[in-house]
């Protein structure tokens, strides 16, 4: 089964869709240049779907004002499993209620062994299960609002990831706020897992290693930081990373009086862990081993 040129399309503007009094959090304009199936399965309240391939997927989500609500256990009425799923030339593009984008991309390719998507799953933070993921792509932009990060290239699957010359430039000026500028020529990680456990995820990362990263850290002065608990109300503790590396690096913290400079730096950290207790802290990590050499 192939169909050509499908869409999506939205019946009133974002503008117009903010004004009116709904709950739908998002508005989505998709298109589909190609979608090739092998298999179609229509069946009561479930919907399957085997070598599903995807060229040329432009998708364009609208972020509203609207709040999430708890979802009801019954919330979806539909079942939705794919088998070997490929998507080739796809670009995604978020945009806030304020009409400033949020996350926009360049070009990239998705590959999926399996994914499921059902009512078990609706009150999930990912409402779906899946096996074996591949992601590829080349340039990435985020605006979250206090920081704006770009990547030029990425790689992920769903044991390690790569990131390639990222930059990272404040978004506001702010003594309130905690701020990088700076450039990293690449990142990568491996993950031993990671899973959501009541909600919060479990993450165990097995290494770290950030190559070329240079630039400045601003912190948020002194006399703006609240003397008051931090909060990590999405992580399961403990938090594991057992190596992180950082190699070749230039970097400045700068809170303001007698920044601290770390040229030509190479560090290694070991066995680093968040729990409930450092997370109470200034520094939230539980400190390991570690060798620092710098000029």
């Amino acid at each position: 089964t192939k169909i050509k040129n499908f869409h999506l399309k939205p019946i009133i503007f974002h503008q117009d869709f903010q004004k009116r009094n709904t709950q739908q959090l998002n508005i989505f304009d998709v298109k589909i240049a190609q979608l090739s199936l092998k298999e179609i399965v229509l069946a009561k309240k479930k919907l399957g779907l085997t070598n599903a391939s995807f060229n040329g997927t432009n998708i364009l989500i609208f972020k509203t004002n609207t709040k999430p609500q708890a979802k009801k256990d019954d919330a979806v009425k539909t079942a939705i499993d794919i088998q070997e799923v490929i998507s080739t030339n796809a670009t995604l593009k978020i945009v806030n209620p304020n009409q400033q984008d949020f996350l926009n991309t360049g070009l990239f390719g998705v590959n999926v062994k399996k994914y499921i998507y059902d009512n078990g799953k609706a009150n999930a933070p990912i409402p779906f299960l899946y096996e074996n993921f591949d992601v590829k792509g080349q340039s990435v932009a985020l605006n979250t609002g206090d920081q704006k990060i770009n990547i030029a290239a990425y790689a992920l699957n769903d044991s390690s990831g790569e990131f390639r010359k990222i930059s990272l430039k404040p978004a506001i000026q702010s003594p309130q706020k905690t701020t990088a500028d700076m450039n990293i020529e690449r990142i990568h990680y491996s993950i031993n897992d990671w899973k959501f456990i009541e909600k919060k995820l479990k993450l165990d990362v097995r290494n770290v290693l950030i190559e070329e990263a240079n630039g400045k850290i601003l912190a948020k002065k002194k006399t703006s930081i609240k003397k008051t608990n931090n909060t990590y109300d999405g992580l399961e503790f403990p938090l594991l990373i057992k190596n992180v590396e950082v190699k070749n690096s230039n970097l400045t913290y700068d809170q303001g009086q007698q920044p601290l400079t770390f040229k030509h730096l190479n560090a290694q950290f070991s066995n680093i862990e968040m729990n409930e207790s450092t997370s109470k802290k200034g520094i939230p990590f539980k400190k390991g081993d570690y060798k620092i050499q710098s000029k």
